[in-house]
């Protein structure tokens, strides 16, 4: 029953795929479409080692259970650089003792990001359905509250 972290492969896109399309269909960006062409270019670009796409699949007994997905692109308002996680997900049945597993992500991304020369990695909640206590867990890291995202549906 080990938890295993790696780089994605082609062959975990449908997986991947219904993942993102779980947390989209019951998270905020529930009536914000879907595009399987994106999932698969991020795919693509985190295969490349020059790339600035960050994804990792966690797996458990050969099973797809969580995705993190993240970039590094400028600021923009300057050529410097910073690191954006876009989501880190799991399956809901499989969110108990994957605490380490986090950590884990949170801390290769950053290093990933900081070996492209970021300046900060941003991290956050925007879907409305993360665990109670991922926030506490992120400003244990070291992430410090930086600001309000607030959203307005149209």
């Amino acid at each position: 029953m080990a938890i295993v972290i790696r780089e994605p492969r082609c062959e975990d896109f449908p997986a991947i795929n219904a993942l993102g399309s779980w947390l989209k269909d019951n998270s905020s960006y529930a009536g914000c479409g879907w595009s399987e062409t994106k999932i698969a270019i991020f795919i693509i670009q985190a295969a490349d080692p020059e790339s600035n796409v960050y994804m990792r699949v966690v797996e458990k007994d050969g099973l797809v259970i969580g995705v993190f997905l993240g970039h590094v692109i400028e600021y923009f308002f300057s050529e410097e650089t910073l690191g954006q996680e876009l989501v880190m997900l799991f399956k809901p049945a499989h969110r108990q003792g994957i605490l380490k597993t986090v950590i884990r992500l949170l801390n290769g991304f950053t290093d990933f990001a900081k070996e492209r020369g970021a300046k900060e990695v941003c991290a956050g909640i925007t879907t409305g359905i993360a665990g109670d206590n991922y926030k506490k867990l992120l400003n244990r890291l070291g992430f410090k509250d930086s600001g309000v995202i607030t959203k307005r549906i149209l």
